[in-house]
């Protein structure tokens, strides 16, 4: 449930470092069409709960990350 957003915004919350590497590669199967689109709204439905409880839009939420 919006694990691509929240999963690193949490680890940094817990004191890990989040690192951003511009030559990672990633991939997955190949799905049908419809199945990406279902999924993908389905993501976007998961999306806002994750921003606003999850502290994603907090100064303080932030400032947790920043030490």
């Amino acid at each position: 449930m919006g694990h691509d957003l929240s999963f690193p915004f949490n680890m940094v919350k817990r004191g890990w470092r989040a690192v951003y590497a511009p030559d990672a590669h990633a991939s997955e199967k190949m799905v049908p069409r419809w199945r990406e689109i279902r999924a993908q709204a389905a993501m976007m439905g998961h999306t806002w709960p994750i921003v606003l409880r999850g502290g994603m839009l907090s100064p303080r939420g932030y400032a947790r990350c920043m030490r």
